[in-house]
């Protein structure tokens, strides 16, 4: 999953936060196979979790918090795009890329007036 190693460090950590709503920095570190200690460390942003890690997140997420974890996954790597956008001024490649990746999967009706 390729797009998980793209992650922004603060996406990361607002995954991980979202999992802490419902269970305790030890329950979270017991189902992902870390210490407590790491949770914390995630938690004050002194280390960010893995790719790794990040998966495992996907697999002990119920069904409410998969999807607020794909919208962060979703609006971080949006995010990035847009940023890519604005800088490189690389609007036209990027979208030009993103109705290729639609039109190949069956989807152009989501973006039919993006440029």
């Amino acid at each position: 999953m390729k797009y998980i190693h793209n992650l922004s460090k603060e996406a990361r950590q607002k995954i991980i936060e979202i999992l802490l709503e419902k269970r305790t920095a030890k329950e979270l570190a017991e189902e992902l196979g870390l210490t407590e200690a790491s949770i914390s460390k995630f938690r004050r942003g002194k280390i960010h979790p893995s790719d790794e890690t990040i998966l495992k997140t996907l697999e002990v997420a119920d069904e409410e918090e998969l999807e607020r974890v794909e919208e962060v996954i979703i609006d971080d790597l949006l995010s990035a795009l847009d940023d890519l956008m604005t800088e490189r001024k690389a609007r036209e490649r990027v979208v030009s890329k993103l109705r290729e990746m639609l039109d190949s999967q069956k989807r152009t009706a989501l973006l039919p007036n993006l440029v």
